[in-house]
């Protein structure tokens, strides 16, 4: 019987465009046709382009920036994308984050602190960003949570469709039964997602009944062929559509379009037999030509991750030595911070790296680099006791000068506080916040006991001005009287 058969090839296809698995581990595709397991895998895959690909660079943003972005995600329900996003912002994060502690633990050793007493709450960016992550975290067990309950609503309906469906397929027909039967296949497309576990089954049983409801209408079998036809114009739409992903500029955004265009191709429905294998093959291609350019992004963005990764490794090599640099002059320790804050930021100019090498990498950098800092707040530390002690050395001496300004034993004196200039010269420098008010007050003291030392010497000067003087002049009167013979008295009774 030719209706019979032709009604058996759409039977056929009806089971085969569902996707079900046949017995030789290939995997069903639209319209009866098969594919191996890889390629299937392939076609099924998340494509997000997660494992390296990176469209946009965040190397360059701050903390605030960052913290923008992950708001925006957060605020949408887009979790593939957040996820997306957060691989890619939170290391970086982390990295300024983990800087930021760092500079802050240098800061307050240089102050004197000591690592258990170091404790690094960080600012209104670190916890907002972890606000922001915690509520897409929460979002999406949320959402996981609820979309589990909906497969299970969803497997209730599907369930409660197979007994109408049973129901249509056992009753008598009527001139109604391919309208009821056309609205279950409605309703059953639009029911989303089920338990996975159920999924075998329950494909199943309803092709099982969409069997036997083709194989007892069999009059029906004209209207199936118009069915075949339209849904033929469907899917050289859908191929069409697939066609044009090449020109969209984000290949991830390109992929995941796809992915959407081969559930719905699946869930067309059976095209006219001498159409199936071609139409399939159109649609095929254009996935095979996305995934090709997806592939070539991925090779191109796993090569600049890979120069990134060398060029981070030649920078750890160079920053090992800042590890065991040590000197005694506070300018070499200055050079030295220029040159390895000049690698810092040479570093961090630097984009990013794979994931599963970050770690490591920056483990290296960053434990060379606390460890110049280290030391060199290890030399700062010491620099600073010797010139503590330096400080208390020069208070003595300012203690013992400050005693003796007031002295009038000249050349005792004079001759002490010269000694305790030359003690204050050989020792070393102090604080710098204490080194010109020391200094000071020593250069006082000692310039006050030598002014009036001046003073003193000038006023014996005139004295003795004056008495030669007056001398002068009784040897004058002598001279005179000696004249004139009156000589009364000795020169000596002049003397005094």
């Amino acid at each position: 019987m030719e209706n019979g058969s032709e009604l058996r090839d759409d039977k056929e296809a009806v089971i085969d465009h569902n996707g079900l698995h046949n017995g030789n581990g290939s995997v069903v595709l639209g319209d009866g046709l098969t594919a191996s397991p890889d390629w299937a895998e392939e076609k099924n895959a998340e494509t997000d382009l997660s494992k390296g690909y990176k469209p946009i660079d965040y190397s360059k943003c701050d903390k605030k920036e960052l913290v923008g972005l992950i708001k925006e995600t957060a605020a949408n329900n887009d979790f593939k994308k957040a996820d997306e996003l957060i691989r890619e912002i939170k290391p970086l994060f982390d990295e300024i984050r983990q800087r930021e502690r760092i500079e802050a633990l240098i800061r307050f050793k240089t102050d004197g602190g000591i690592d258990e007493d170091f404790e690094y709450k960080g600012d209104e960016w670190d916890h907002a960003f972890e606000v922001y992550l915690k509520s897409i975290r929460d979002n999406r067990h949320r959402h996981f949570r609820e979309l589990e309950e909906q497969k299970n609503t969803n497997l209730q309906a599907k369930t409660n469709l197979l007994e109408r469906l049973r129901q249509l397929v056992d009753g008598e027909d009527t001139e109604h039964s391919l309208r009821l039967f056309k609205e279950i296949q409605k309703e059953w497309k639009a029911i989303g997602a089920i338990p996975q576990n159920q999924i075998k089954t329950l494909w199943a049983n309803y092709n099982a009944l969409v069997d036997r409801f083709y194989d007892q209408r069999s009059i029906y079998f004209e209207l199936k062929e118009l069915d075949r036809k339209k849904n033929l114009e469907v899917k050289l739409e859908l191929c069409v559509r697939a066609e044009n992903l090449l020109h969209v500029e984000k290949i991830n955004d390109a992929v995941r379009e796809l992915n959407e265009f081969h559930n719905e191709f699946r869930h067309i429905g059976p095209v006219p037999i001498d159409e199936k294998e071609a139409v399939w093959q159109k649609f095929k291609a254009a996935s095979d030509a996305i995934y090709s350019k997806r592939d070539i992004a991925v090779a191109q963005a796993q090569i600049e991750l890979q120069e990134n990764l060398t060029r981070k490794e030649k920078i750890n090599e160079e920053v090992a030595g800042f590890a065991s640099f040590q000197s005694d002059r506070i300018k070499e320790w200055n050079q030295k911070t220029k040159e390895i804050i000049e690698i810092q930021k040479r570093w961090e100019d630097i984009g990013g790296i794979h994931y599963s090498k970050t770690r490591d990498v920056n483990k290296i950098f960053w434990s060379s680099f606390k460890a110049f800092f280290h030391n060199k707040n290890v030399f700062f530390k010491k620099l600073d006791n010797e010139r503590s002690e330096n400080l208390h050395l020069k208070t003595e001496i300012l203690n013992k000068a400050i005693a003796v300004k007031e002295s009038q034993d000249w050349e005792k004196s004079s001759n002490e506080l010269k000694a305790l200039q030359v003690q204050w010269k050989e020792i070393g420098p102090v604080p710098e916040k204490h080194r010109e008010k020391i200094f000071q007050q020593f250069k006082e003291a000692c310039d006050f006991f030598f002014e009036k030392r001046r003073s003193s010497m000038s006023e014996e000067d005139r004295e003795q001005h004056e008495n030669l003087i007056k001398k002068e002049e009784i040897i004058l009167e002598l001279q005179v009287i000696s004249q004139n013979g009156d000589v009364i008295f000795s020169f000596g009774d002049l003397l005094p």
